[in-house]
């Protein structure tokens, strides 16, 4: 019986790609996930860290100034390995953990 209601179960959720078109991507929630990916949490290494219920989030503040500096170029970021595409410069902020992102070569 069990295995029926299993069986039952798993062939009755929709296909994982039933949900592909839910999301669909905002200038907005592109650059909010960028700014998300800025945030960070202190490691623990005290003993009241250990024991805290939560840790505070902190802003890299020159990873969120590249993000800024990208959303006013409507730019999207790169990967720093990557090149960018012909007739596109490679910007970023003089700061260490800027993102890297392409704007047309003048």
């Amino acid at each position: 019986m069990r295995t029926l209601v299993l069986f039952l179960l798993i062939f009755s959720l929709p296909a994982p790609h039933a949900f592909a078109d839910i999301f669909n991507e905002t200038d907005e929630s592109y650059y909010a996930r960028q700014h998300k990916s800025c945030e960070y949490k202190k490691k623990r290494t005290t003993v009241y860290d250990l024991f805290a219920a939560f840790r505070p989030v902190y802003v890299d503040e020159c990873c969120a100034q590249s993000v800024e500096a990208m959303r006013e170029d409507g730019a999207r970021w790169i990967h720093p390995d990557k090149s960018c595409p012909d007739g596109m410069l490679k910007q970023s902020l003089t700061c260490e953990t800027s993102k890297d992102w392409c704007v047309r070569a003048p």
